[in-house]
């Protein structure tokens, strides 16, 4: 489709508008700025005129009036009013239900994507766990972001490239291969029946409780020395000692040390796969730190080279900070010639950036990690022009529970996993105060789509840079803004044409101009907005533009349906045609929509 309806009325509202502007005098303005009015009762689009004040030393009323009185009324435009110095324009009403309907029936899986990037490739890098412990609460938000917005850019004509990076090396997860090697005794996540990444996450949980009685005995035997716990790890502990040797001969290569490296990581993988299966993620390229790690010296080398980087005294290579337009230095290389996070960071994007030669390239991570990426990409910027001006953080708030921030230490952190089997269980039960007649395997699956949905939902409809708190109870509620009750809103199509039998779609001009109440209108209104929103929620990094959107078209349908003069089953047959013909084009948005969010619809709740 060349162009969907919202985007070809918009356009006919502008070149109307353009009329009227120079009819009234105001033949200079450049850029006509429409906007949807605060009440959408006012209509579909809304000019304000006070900036024209000036121009015409007039009152905002009466150049609205001018310009409404100027407007042409034709080509789906239906009115122009004048209101309070603005200037409301309601779209062609017959056009709207008609068009809107037809356009959201016949567009198939292209409903809502649009060509505005066609060509280019977007990298976006999401997800990110460590393999020493299963992913959390932290991590789901982060990999339903990554999921979201890359199903928007695709659908606005991105190439997507989706990437992983993994955290497989350093001392922490040395410190579980430490903890299995001293007390596994030869177990397996299979001769446990333990899902791999919890299994490896037991032992450094493990290496902590042995670690913690260790100190707290050496606290105990020196009462008089004053000793952090993390000096205590590097000068005093022999797990300390141990793990640190344990990282040492990772590096040099140690097959036999490698080998259980290699054997716990893939335990861990397995059970990462499992839990991005539920989430309905995938990569197409994932970066390993044990691989990336190296990538960066060279970079920093040739930098030292052009003169971008300088070497210190104590023989340490720097970014003098002052070229960023911030103060002090960030180390890059140590005085050993060993890197930090930031030099791996670098190599790792600049291979990315020269293997997929992406338009953009954005970073799903946290915002404690802000800092961290504004001298990255200046950084970038340094060591090949505009290459940091690619780039973008797509930085989010960190996730609590009811009772408060989630701390590892105190055991508050909630596991992905855990997460998901908890809402499964509240929708189970849920699902059961309604349906006694369903198999138990028509329950597991029904429940894990309706928990999928309540959580995606409930993430998304804070926006990113938001702190938020999660409820597991309010997030899958059939009633309020949340992912049921959008699920419940395409079911409840199906449950309406159930009562109808032998009424089908029919989108004949004769049948569509049947409508045009208030109640139609609203929900043709917000059928037709789905392309627009789609293209917002991607251009702004707005998820939440989404979500808010689809609780709004299931709202406005259960208005109507639940309106008793609009009830469809009691309405006229060709009226009875076109309310149901107007319901499943609603059905078509939302299923659309929803899988945007990586929610999976349910035919019948």
């Amino acid at each position: 489709m060349s162009a969907w309806l919202i985007e070809r009325l918009h356009q006919r509202v502008e070149a109307a508008m353009r009329v009227a502007l120079n009819a009234t005098g105001l033949e200079e303005v450049e850029e006509i700025r429409l906007q949807p009015p605060k009440d959408s009762s006012m209509g579909d689009l809304s000019l304000p005129c006070h900036p024209y004040s000036r121009v015409l030393r007039k009152n905002p009323k009466i150049i609205a009036e001018e310009i409404a009185a100027a407007v042409p009324i034709s080509d789906g435009i239906g009115s122009a009013e004048a209101t309070n110095g603005f200037v409301n324009l309601r779209f062609e009403k017959a056009l709207l239900l008609r068009e809107g309907i037809r356009e959201a029936l016949t567009a198939g899986e292209k409903l809502g994507t649009t060509n505005d990037y066609d060509g280019q490739t977007l990298l976006i890098e999401f997800s990110g766990p460590n393999t020493n412990k299963p992913q959390h609460l932290g991590h789901v938000r982060n990999n339903i972001l990554g999921l979201v917005m890359s199903n928007l850019w695709e659908a606005v004509g991105y190439k997507v490239v989706r990437t992983n990076i993994i955290n497989d090396r350093g001392i922490h997860i040395c410190k579980s291969m430490l903890a299995y090697k001293r007390w596994g005794e030869g177990a397996t996540p299979a001769s446990t029946g333990r899902k791999g990444d919890f299994f490896v996450g037991d032992y450094y949980v493990l290496f902590d409780k042995k670690f913690n009685e260790e100190f707290a005995t050496y606290r105990k035997e020196n009462p008089e020395e004053e000793i952090e716990k993390d000096e205590y790890f590097n000068t005093q502990s022999k797990l300390g000692a141990e793990a640190k040797e344990m990282l040492r001969l990772w590096e040099e290569q140690d097959q036999e040390t490698h080998a259980l490296w290699s054997t716990m990581n893939n335990w861990v993988y397995e059970g990462f796969d499992e839990t991005y299966g539920r989430l309905g993620i995938s990569f197409d390229w994932v970066d390993y730190e044990s691989e990336t790690y190296v990538l960066g010296k060279g970079v920093v080398e040739q930098g030292l080279e052009k003169g971008i980087f300088l070497r210190r005294d104590d023989g340490a290579v720097a970014c003098d900070l002052t070229q960023l337009g911030k103060e002090g230095q960030k180390i890059l290389l140590r005085p050993d010639g060993t890197s930090l996070y930031m030099t791996q960071d670098l190599g790792t994007a600049m291979r990315r950036l020269e293997k997929f030669d992406p338009q953009r390239m954005v970073y799903v991570v946290a915002d404690e990690q802000n800092y961290h990426f504004e001298l990255l990409f200046g950084m970038l910027n340094l060591v090949k022009e505009s290459f940091g001006d690619r780039c973008h953080h797509l930085s989010y708030g960190m996730v609590d529970l009811p009772h408060g921030r989630m701390k590892s230490r105190e055991g508050t952190v909630v596991d992905a996993d855990n997460l998901m089997n908890e809402l499964q269980e509240l929708a189970i039960k849920k699902i059961k105060e309604f349906e006694s007649d369903l198999s138990d395997e028509e329950i597991l699956d029904r429940a894990e789509k309706i928990g999928q949905a309540g959580l995606k939902y409930f993430i998304l409809k804070f926006t990113p840079a938001t702190r938020m708190r999660f409820d597991p109870e309010q997030s899958i509620a059939f009633e309020g803004e949340t992912g049921p009750y959008c699920l419940y809103g395409y079911a409840r199509v199906n449950s309406i044409a159930s009562k109808i039998p032998g009424v089908e779609v029919d989108l004949s001009d004769e049948v569509l101009n049947t409508l045009g109440t208030d109640l139609e209108l609203a929900v043709a209104q917000q059928l037709v907005q789905f392309p627009h929103v789609v293209r917002d929620a991607a251009n702004k990094i707005a998820p939440s533009l989404l979500a808010r959107y689809l609780f709004r078209l299931a709202k406005s349908f259960a208005s109507l349906y639940q309106d008793p003069s609009h009830r469809i089953k009691d309405s006229e047959p060709h009226l009875r045609t076109a309310r149901l013909t107007l319901g499943r084009a609603v059905q078509a948005v939302l299923q659309r929509g929803l899988h945007l969010m990586g929610i999976e619809t349910i035919e019948k709740m």
